[in-house]
């Protein structure tokens, strides 16, 4: 419980909560509980320079950096790949 008289809870961490509601008119529900388990535990910092081995267009042809409109992915050399849209100048 985390002590909150308002329509909505925010967890701020794992667990399971349980909840009373009660409307205007006096009238309380049976208590409520439910298992939160969403919050992430850690958010892991990108620190490493990655060097872009290739850039294709949504079919797989190599391209260049200078398309606008078009789905791109940059191909990275740590094994990630980047999806990205350039929609004006």
């Amino acid at each position: 419980n985390t002590g909150e008289t308002s329509t909505t809870i925010t967890p701020t961490q794992n667990g399971i909560f349980w909840l009373i509601v009660s409307d205007n008119n006096g009238c309380v529900s049976d208590t409520v509980s439910f298992t939160f388990d969403n919050f992430p535990l850690t958010i892991l910092e990108n620190t490493t320079k990655r060097k872009i081995l290739g850039i294709t267009d949504i079919l797989g042809k190599k391209t260049s950096a200078n398309r606008y409109k078009q789905m791109l992915f940059y191909h990275y050399d740590n094994g990630t790949v980047e999806r990205k849209i350039i929609i004006e100048k």
